[in-house]
């Protein structure tokens, strides 16, 4: 008896190491073998595309967003679009890996349409609140900050000025980018919320204004880390840009590398799902990844604070145009003139970070 029970623990512990080097089994044992409980919530960015009250305001160029506009925005279509954003962050919101702790908007007009947002989404018993500041841009359209107070408190706000500016020529101001100093469950972090210039008049024509947004981003970034060089920093936004352009991956310096190990170095998980194919909008038949949350390596660092889990593009079937030539892509409100009743042009992205109870 005492032989057989020896050979049997034998076999265990042989049994064991075969499943430790078996490289399928390496993560579950990463994760698992330690028997750790954790904590998961999300942090999500959505461009709602012109989420504009009916009011014409003298101060922007809303005019088409209006009932006598060439849209026809009237009370019906805003109460239709407002609802079909609720149902998408509702949903984003409790189909993921815990509570959606903030959510950056971008495209949206003023502080009443963000209040109607939260109202919807107070139905639907999700209680948020949000940060706003006006920007100069001649549209209207602002960055926003969604965050549920039983998860994040914000400490400070400031607004950074993209003075676009170049020799010989008259350009239109663009969005501000929004900096939000907060705690997160205990954990001091700090959020951008950006909207950078579009492409306008072709890519490589416009490519200046966004490396002036992201020398931007980068200035902040780096003062940050002079008082805080272990600060968690999240990057998020419509960017107009792929992970894979100048703005970013030089300018903004950041990359879909895990190893490096430079302090002030940011890592965008965007760049691997960009590589695949795979985008949050879609034009002329081809997809882009310009909606990209950044991060910095503290979120991929110790073992006791928040870290980088994955990162997501929420694309549920009913916000999906459904036959036809778009068929696949986001299903979006306005086609030119045309009202669509869709929701947006983008698709909402969103990361999952966690640590342990």
């Amino acid at each position: 008896m005492e032989i057989a029970a020896r050979w049997c623990g034998l076999v265990v512990v042989l049994v064991g190491m075969l499943i430790a080097c078996d490289p399928r089994h390496r993560e579950y044992l990463q994760d698992d073998s330690r028997n750790r409980a954790y904590s998961y919530v999300s942090i999500g960015f959505y461009n709602v595309e012109n989420l504009f009250d009916t009011i014409d305001d003298p101060e922007v160029f809303d005019e088409e967003f209006t009932p006598a506009g060439e849209k026809r925005y009237d009370g019906d279509v805003y109460e239709q679009k407002v609802a079909h954003l609720v149902r998408v962050i509702a949903d984003m919101a409790k189909r993921g890996r815990g509570p959606l702790a903030l959510l950056g908007v971008a495209e949206v007009e003023n502080r009443e349409v963000l209040r109607d947002l939260i109202r919807g989404l107070s139905d639907k018993k999700l209680q948020y609140r949000f940060i706003h500041r006006n920007s100069p841009d001649q549209r209207g359209v602002d960055v926003a900050l969604l965050y549920h107070p039983g998860h994040f408190q914000p400490l400070d706000v400031r607004m950074h000025r993209v003075a676009l500016s170049r020799e010989g020529e008259t350009v239109r101001p663009t969005r501000d980018i929004m900096e939000v100093k907060g705690v997160l469950d205990g954990d001091t972090i700090f959020v951008m919320v950006n909207h950078w210039p579009s492409r306008r008049g072709g890519r490589e024509a416009s490519e200046w204004k966004r490396i002036q947004a992201a020398q931007v981003v980068r200035r902040v970034v780096d003062s940050i880390f002079v008082l805080h060089p272990t600060a968690r920093i999240v990057i998020m936004g419509d960017f107009n840009d792929e992970p894979v352009d100048k703005s970013i991956a030089e300018m903004l310096k950041a990359k879909g590398d895990t190893t490096d190990q430079v302090p002030s170095a940011l890592f965008n998980p965007a760049v691997s799902l960009y590589q695949k194919g795979v985008g949050s909008l879609a034009y002329r038949d081809a997809w882009s990844l310009f909606d990209q949350i950044i991060l910095s390596r503290a979120w991929l660092e110790g073992n006791k604070g928040w870290r980088f889990v994955e990162f997501k593009i929420f694309r549920p079937t009913y916000s999906t145009t459904p036959y036809g030539q778009y068929k696949g892509y986001p299903l979006r409100t306005y086609a030119g003139d045309t009202y669509l009743g869709g929701y947006s042009d983008h698709f909402p992205v969103y990361i999952v970070v966690r640590r342990p109870e």
